[in-house]
């Protein structure tokens, strides 16, 4: 869905890795509270159409499903691309390049930290503000919701006591956009 995307970012020296799959244990769930401006209200992430110099207040639901209290990361990260060229939004303050001419992140407040106790959810509130200028096609990311206490600690068939990190996050996308009228392409 992200077809229409006019430039992708490249973000130098990604490392991939592979590991072993294991069930989805994250504990807790992301969801979008659609607006009104929501081009396609058929989608479960943002995909807004704006106006020039506004201000919007985006909710996310959070919903921690584990028994224990939780501290979470929230993020609004610009999109950039792997070396695989697959679009990408773990990153929260990469260098830009300097023909960004609008940067997402910047559109938002810094990161925030939310505690969410056992078996409940909170809403979580993301300020937007919009450029001044005209833009033509689409500005993309996502918003990154990750568990800070991710630690679980294992015991080997030998005894010892092995802490295992798993880093599950969600990506709510986030696409913004001024008119929906296509955008033809400029490849250089």
């Amino acid at each position: 869905f992200w077809i229409n995307c006019t430039r992708i970012w490249i973000k130098k020296n990604t490392t991939i890795s592979s590991a072993a799959t294991q069930p989805n244990t994250a504990g807790y769930t992301v969801q979008a509270e659609l607006p009104d401006n929501q081009i396609n209200k058929n989608v479960s992430f943002f995909n807004l159409k704006v106006t020039p110099n506004s201000t919007q207040n985006l909710t996310i639901k959070i919903n921690n499903k584990d028994n224990t209290n939780h501290k979470y990361s929230v993020e609004v990260n610009q999109a950039t691309t792997n070396t695989n060229g697959i679009v990408d939004y773990s990153t929260h303050g990469l260098k830009k390049d300097s023909t960004l001419k609008y940067d997402l992140e910047s559109m938002f407040g810094k990161p925030q930290k939310v505690e969410i106790p056992a078996n409940s959810s909170k809403d979580v509130t993301l300020t937007m503000k919009t450029p001044k200028g005209k833009f033509t096609g689409s500005i993309l990311g996502g918003i990154r919701v990750m568990q800070l206490d991710q630690t679980q600690n294992q015991k080997t068939p030998q005894g010892r006591v092995l802490s295992v990190k798993n880093q599950y996050a969600y990506v709510l996308g986030l696409q913004i956009q001024q008119s929906t009228n296509a955008v033809k392409p400029k490849l250089r």
